[in-house]
């Protein structure tokens, strides 16, 4: 459930919680904000996109978790909102300076240099790899996968 989907039913959610409660059925509440979902999927698309099943690991997502979390803290916020203005253009050109200024902060990026250098390291390699797809897969690879609206069109 999304919560701008349950706030004008503030009633809903207390019996909802109630009966899981009552009934002692576990709850995983995920609370995520704008910025750190841009910058996962920054991580998850372009610095490491996903190659074979290996990238589903346990010690794959704890990579890509404290890489997202050293980005939110500490990458510029233009790279999140060139990120998001791609998203919406979805043009080659975006994505390519969404790539240029990830790798650019990367290299200057000093708090933790061994999580800045294995975000160069393997944005530089996922660069590559965009550079040599066509123009509509670079930047399908690059963006987020869309969502299905409610009627069947690409969100």
């Amino acid at each position: 459930m999304k919560s701008t989907n349950t706030k004008s039913k503030p009633r809903f959610v207390s019996d909802l919680a109630c009966f899981l409660a009552a009934n002692q059925w576990p709850v995983f509440i995920e609370l995520v904000g704008k910025h750190y979902f841009i910058i996962a999927n920054i991580i998850e698309r372009v610095v490491v996109p996903y190659i074979h099943e290996g990238d589903l690991s346990a010690d794959s997502r704890f990579m890509k978790t404290a890489m997202a979390d050293y980005m939110a803290l500490h990458a510029p916020d233009e790279l999140a909102l060139l990120y998001a203005l791609t998203c919406q253009s979805r043009k080659r050109p975006d994505a390519r300076k969404v790539y240029s200024l990830n790798l650019k902060w990367a290299r200057r990026s000093q708090v933790n240099r061994e999580i800045a250098s294995g975000i160069e390291l393997f944005a530089r390699d996922s660069r590559k790899d965009f550079h040599k797809l066509n123009a509509l897969k670079a930047v399908e690879r690059a963006l987020p996968i869309p969502d299905r609206s409610k009627k069947d069109g690409n969100v």
